[in-house]
């Protein structure tokens, strides 16, 4: 869950599996999803493809 209220320009999500492996990918906040309201539920098969 991702307070958009605040002020930021980039976002690390990170993802644990069952196995504790990390994965994680950061993205510019102008490419979040579009959203109602001020907070936004960013769930990893959301996120843009990596560059």
């Amino acid at each position: 869950m991702v307070d958009t209220n605040g002020h930021f320009n980039k976002l690390l999500v990170v993802k644990i599996n069952e196995d504790f492996q990390v994965s994680g990918r950061m993205i510019d906040r102008k490419d979040l999803p579009k959203r109602d309201g001020r907070y936004l539920r960013v769930r990893w098969g959301d996120l843009p493809t990596p560059k």
